[in-house]
């Protein structure tokens, strides 16, 4: 029954008992995330007073967020339900004054399990205050609230994995596919960035000791930022056991940047079964299902994209897939068949095998579109044709703009989702400047930007988490404020929100003359 107090001898056990059984803490963990209540029944509840729900439609998480530390939305602010906040008493601090409130509005006496139900379903707060009318009122019975109670108690209460008193331990992943040259790349630009940060650190932690009152929260928060560098050797299939292997000789926090010359799958795999946030990996084969990995983009899958929704729109009777060895192009092809709703043909060729079988396909027809997947260096150009394609589509992964068009056409357009020529040195320019400063090449421009980025974001995300050393407190912080990271590398525009891991989500259409000289472009969001 909603409105009103009640409890039985069996639940005060269950409450007071804390904490319960593991088993039940983890019933409570999917009340809060997933509104299932422990024995598969809809528990229903009101909010603003009257209005009716069931248990899947307001779920905890939504606003309390997976961490457990709130959020807020406009005017309304969504507090904290932490077991370490919520069983102690909260008091309004005037340490300027040398002086504390402990009644009155924003206080409350620390809430117990039996005062904690009583909120959760009555609406009424540990000082006897009703909530505010937002806050679901949930009938939950006795043991779905000793469930739910007991997961509060545990959620966000220590720290993460590879968090201590004095440091924070990231990690950066790359493997030996990756060239020598951009592997020193990637770790020249996070060591210089970790030394930079450090540098700042050297004396707060003796200011942490004595802080004066105006930053007795602020101090204690710094931490020394120690990097891992996991390299990944031999077949991709004997990766996951060397990630395992890394992470039991040191957890760490969050990894940053990275790349592993190829598919980021098995690396993602591990970040999302162990819960550790992962920023940026150059990879143009990201993962398209996760909660702890944020991407710069999708990809060989956003060209994709943006290629069939431009195609749509064209009269071609067949379209002609021109791939190379490659995996990384065979993936955007294979991503172009999937999305493909058109009525024309799909044909692929790969080269330089097949050129001669291209030059024949086009030879056969005029209204064909060829979707040229590699890049201009990863294959040579076919042999002379003996006609040209209507439409030819230029779809590698260089954040750069094609220096040269591999084949005649009466139209070219590059699927370009970076920076374009104009825009560039106001991108990556910063960048450039940092490492000059600290005498060092940039030897691999779009990879060093992507771990830069990593880096930048991870610690504008820590500067806002206080000592609330939690991963998904983290997540949730990088979720808010990625959208405004001052550096953005060679993308456009960046944009986050709850549950969005594709920072950058469109490209450019550029259309090019026969010398690749931009004629036009377009933005678009596929």
């Amino acid at each position: 029954m909603n409105g009103c107090w009640r409890t039985s001898g069996a639940l005060s056990l269950a409450l007071t008992a804390l904490p319960i059984a593991a088993a039940d803490v983890d019933a409570g963990r999917r009340i809060y995330e997933q509104g299932l209540p422990v024995h598969a029944q809809a528990a229903l509840g009101t909010v603003q007073r009257d209005v009716a729900f069931n248990a899947e439609q307001l779920v905890c998480v939504n606003c309390h967020r997976r961490s457990g530390l709130g959020s807020g939305e406009g005017e309304i602010l969504i507090p904290p339900v932490t077991g370490d906040l919520l069983f102690r008493p909260r008091s309004i601090e005037r340490p300027e004054l040398w002086g504390a409130r402990t009644e009155g509005e924003g206080t409350r006496p620390a809430y117990t399990p039996e005062t904690l139900a009583r909120a959760i379903r009555s609406g009424i707060d540990a000082a006897g205050r009703p909530l505010d009318p937002l806050m679901p009122r949930y009938d939950f019975d006795d043991a779905r609230m000793a469930a739910l109670i007991a997961y509060l108690g545990a959620l966000s209460s220590r720290d993460a994995p590879g968090v201590n008193a004095t440091e924070i331990h990231f990690a950066t992943v790359s493997s030996d596919r990756l060239a020598p040259s951009s592997e020193a790349a990637l770790l020249n630009v996070l060591h210089a960035f970790f030394a930079s940060k450090n540098a700042q650190t050297r004396r707060e932690g003796r200011r942490a000791a004595h802080p004066p009152w105006h930053k007795d929260k602020q101090f204690p928060a710094w931490r020394t930022w120690v990097l891992h560098h996991w390299r990944l050797t031999g077949p991709r299939d004997g990766w996951p056991a060397q990630l395992e292997a890394h992470y039991r000789t040191q957890p760490v926090f969050a990894i940053l940047g990275g790349s592993v010359g190829g598919s980021w799958a098995p690396v993602h795999a591990f970040a999302e079964a162990h819960g550790v946030p992962t920023l940026f990996p150059h990879t143009d084969q990201p993962e398209a299902h996760g909660y702890y990995t944020f991407y710069a983009n999708e990809g060989a899958v956003l060209r994709a994209r943006a290629i069939a929704q431009d195609l749509a729109q064209r009269p071609v009777q067949r379209v002609i897939q021109v791939t190379d060895p490659h995996s990384a192009t065979s993936a955007g092809a294979m991503a172009f068949r999937t999305l493909w709703r058109g009525s024309a043909e799909v044909t692929d060729v790969e080269l330089p095998r097949d050129a001669a079988r291209l030059v024949a396909l086009l030879a056969e027809g005029s209204r064909d579109a060829v979707l040229w997947w590699p890049d201009a260096s990863a294959a040579a150009s076919p042999p002379a044709l003996r006609a040209a394609p209507r439409l030819l589509y230029l779809a590698g992964s260089s954040p750069r703009l094609p220096a040269s068009v591999p084949m005649a056409a009466e139209q070219v357009i590059a699927i370009h989702p970076y920076r374009l020529p104009d825009a560039l040195e106001a991108g990556i320019g910063p960048l450039h400047h940092w490492l000059e400063a600290r005498g060092l090449q940039a030897a691999d421009p779009p990879l060093m930007a992507d771990a830069f980025l990593a880096a930048t974001a991870a610690g504008e995300a820590l500067m806002h988490m206080n000592t609330h050393f939690s991963r998904h407190y983290f997540i949730e912080k990088l979720e808010h404020g990625l959208g405004r990271n001052t550096f953005s590398g060679y993308y456009p525009r960046l944009s986050s929100a709850p549950g969005q891991r594709f920072l950058s989500k469109g490209s450019y259409i550029v259309e090019l003359d026969r010398s690749a000289k931009p004629v036009r472009h377009r933005w678009v969001v596929p």
